[in-house]
């Protein structure tokens, strides 16, 4: 039997290699130092939070600036790049399994409506009021996202969603920053405000969850007022985090409409396909398949995820761009984290 041609051997050893899981894993490979230092850089910034109690968000970032030299060596930059991208994936994924559709139809309809005008609101009025204040339209969808969703997960996820641009990067990591930064303001200010206007358990929760953009800080914000909010606030904020499937496939089409792709033919809609593990979990979890220990640990395995791929994120921006944080990305951010509060704040009070 006489033995393969130069090139039968060639296209054969091309097929092996096109194999979806060998890519993955030779990519994981090569990328390990990478990751590795990217994944110190995280802990890094969970120590920091930990003891200082600031947002880890803004720690992980300071961590990506600080090692935004080196990520351009041979060395680490495959690892940074997949840092950003799929270690992304694998927390908006595990995302999910925090979800159970149970408990959201269990508090009843009236926080369920609230949370999603919530989101609808602020991503059309918030998208608005970024445009008004001089934002370009990606720009203004991401930080809008940011705040309407679940924050710093949520710009990522958008910003993988919407067609390549020249500022994205730079928008996304921005929005990161200011969103951490307000998230933190609203859950020190927010359940101050909620005893004051003499809002029950329920309705606080109801506004902390709805109102606040992080995760982290909404439930935290929960606890400050009761163990009842707070358990509210966690379901109303994971409503909230169960609409960025919607909201991307809708902000996926949107953007594509007149964009084009670096050849000139019509963009279509980058919808991210890592929001099929997000809704197979959501799925899998509300069906009560999986333990209660298990979905903490993928909760927690999830947040260091997206701690990780902020890191990556900003070592893949500079110092001067992020300092060069416009007066008009800040004014939006102020500006649709108000509107949202008193949006949220007014409908808790009439429902």
């Amino acid at each position: 039997m006489p033995s393969p041609t130069p090139t039968a051997t060639f296209v054969q050893k091309e097929r092996l290699s096109a194999v979806p899981p060998l890519l993955w894993m030779r990519g994981v490979w090569r990328g390990k130092w990478g990751l590795l230092l990217t994944a110190l850089v995280a802990l890094a910034a969970f120590g920091a939070a930990s003891a200082s109690g600031g947002p880890v968000m803004i720690f992980a970032l300071i961590g990506g600036l600080a090692i935004a030299r080196v990520s351009t060596q041979t060395t680490f930059r495959p690892g940074i790049t997949i840092g950003a991208k799929q270690v992304l994936h694998l927390g908006v994924i595990l995302l999910g399994a925090q979800i159970a559709l149970t408990d959201i139809l269990a508090l009843g309809w009236q926080p369920l409506l609230i949370a999603m005008l919530a989101v609808t609101v602020m991503l059309s009025g918030g998208w608005a009021i970024g445009r008004a204040c001089g934002l370009p339209s990606q720009h203004a969808m991401i930080s809008a996202g940011a705040v309407a969703i679940c924050g710093s997960a949520a710009a990522m996820a958008i910003c993988a969603a919407l067609p390549k641009s020249e500022h994205r990067h730079t928008a996304t990591v921005t929005t990161i920053m200011l969103v951490a930064i307000m998230s933190s303001a609203a859950m020190a200010v927010y359940p101050i405000a909620a005893t004051q206007f003499g809002l029950t358990d329920t309705q606080a929760g109801t506004f902390l969850g709805a109102s606040i953009h992080n995760v982290a800080q909404a439930i935290g914000a929960g606890h400050i007022v009761s163990q009842d909010a707070a358990q509210t606030a966690t379901v109303v904020k994971l409503m909230r985090v169960a609409c960025l499937v919607p909201a991307i496939v809708l902000i996926a089409f949107l953007f594509a409409r007149g964009a084009s792709d670096d050849d000139g033919a019509p963009a279509k809609p980058a919808i991210p396909l890592f929001l099929i593990g997000f809704v197979g979990l959501v799925v899998i979890n509300s069906l009560g398949l999986i333990p209660s220990s298990l979905a903490d640990t993928m909760g927690s395995v999830s947040q260091f995820a997206l701690v990780m791929s902020i890191v990556a994120l900003g070592a893949q921006t500079t110092a001067g761009d992020l300092f060069r944080t416009s007066g008009a990305a800040v004014s939006a951010m102020v500006l649709q984290t108000v509107a949202l509060a008193g949006f949220v704040l007014l409908a808790v009070s009439l429902l």
